[in-house]
């Protein structure tokens, strides 16, 4: 199946997308974020969770979306409960919005 995965174009994807969440995550250097908390995670730095993160998220799985649906691929997200699609596929899109939410905050 990777052979009939067009790399780049894969690559092009993730990095659009990677530089349109980062356009969100400069939005918010100087304002003041609204957080929540995780209720499964243990460590403190797991359970921030930011509308920040949430937008993010939001905005890379719609840049993967086709590439999910033209190449059968998952998706694992940090701010999405896990399907285990990712055990079912050969290859999975492994998101996390914004690394390092709590350091932002």
């Amino acid at each position: 199946m990777l052979c009939d995965m067009d790399l780049v174009e894969l690559k092009d994807i993730a990095v659009k997308a990677a530089r349109a969440a980062g356009e969100v995550i400069q939005g918010y250097v100087t304002k003041e974020v609204v957080t929540e908390i995780k209720p499964e995670p243990t460590s403190y730095a797991a359970q921030v969770v930011t509308e920040v993160d949430k937008k993010c998220e939001k905005l890379i799985l719609n840049h993967l979306q086709a590439s999910c649906e033209r190449y059968d691929l998952a998706i694992l997200s940090e701010e999405t409960v896990d399907d285990g699609g990712r055990f079912k596929k050969d290859y999975f899109w492994c998101i996390d919005p914004l690394d390092g939410t709590l350091a932002f905050i």
